[in-house]
């Protein structure tokens, strides 16, 4: 949901054991803070609780609820994430590379171009193929290895809050079917980095994709 000028849209997920309780508390936490529900979506997957909610303020203080939301993360023995959508800036797109270049080449024409209207802070690799790209395009780059999938995993999520991620774009072409994004495969985005941003991606259907990788409209 895009932020109505003047408003904060915040995305919430939450990851744990599954218990009673935690879509009233955290919910009941929104609407203490002056939130309004806006979207909600919640299952379980043999034991994992994961939940995504998007709520809207007319006015926030962020410390006050990034500190509750923190408390009741303690309180639920949850782990509880929230991202800030500003209606006053630009977002944030994230691209996952591996070492094709193709999707990459497009995406940074066009953003050169001015066809995409977005920020692009960061990109992420597989190794260090195409740190080049990203270096001429001043942008920057980091290899995240996937020796480890836990590990990996865990950088990724750093990297997702450090350059405040709203999208990420997997931008990668394999006309022989053995090319890996960065440490994602085989679902490209696992289930952990799903449940644990709240950030969207644009996957091979999606419009960018077409558009960006095979030329369409």
């Amino acid at each position: 949901m895009a932020a109505a000028r003047g408003k904060t849209i915040i995305e919430v997920t939450v990851v744990g054991p599954d218990r009673k309780g935690v879509v009233a508390d955290i919910t009941n936490f929104i609407f203490k803070n002056s939130g309004n529900m806006e979207k909600i979506n919640q299952n379980v997957v043999r034991g994992l609780f994961g939940m995504q909610l998007e709520a809207s303020f007319a006015e926030i203080d962020r410390k006050q609820l990034d500190d509750g939301l923190k408390q009741l993360a303690k309180k639920l023995s949850m782990e509880i994430r929230v991202h800030y959508q500003e209606p006053d800036r630009l977002q944030n797109v994230a691209i996952f590379v591996s070492k094709e270049s193709h999707c990459l080449a497009k995406l940074l024409e066009a953003k050169k171009s001015g066809k995409i209207k977005a920020n692009i802070p960061v990109i992420i690799g597989s190794d260090t193929t195409l740190k080049h790209m990203a270096d001429e395009a001043r942008i920057a780059f980091h290899a995240v290895v996937h020796t480890d999938q836990s590990e990996a995993e865990n950088k990724i999520l750093q990297l997702i809050d450090q350059y405040n991620a709203d999208l990420i774009v997997l931008a990668r072409h394999s006309p022989t079917g053995d090319d890996q994004c960065p440490p994602l495969a085989p679902a490209c985005i696992s289930r952990r980095i799903r449940l644990r941003t709240g950030v969207r991606a644009g996957r091979k259907d999606s419009g960018m994709h077409r558009a960006l990788c095979h030329g369409g409209s």
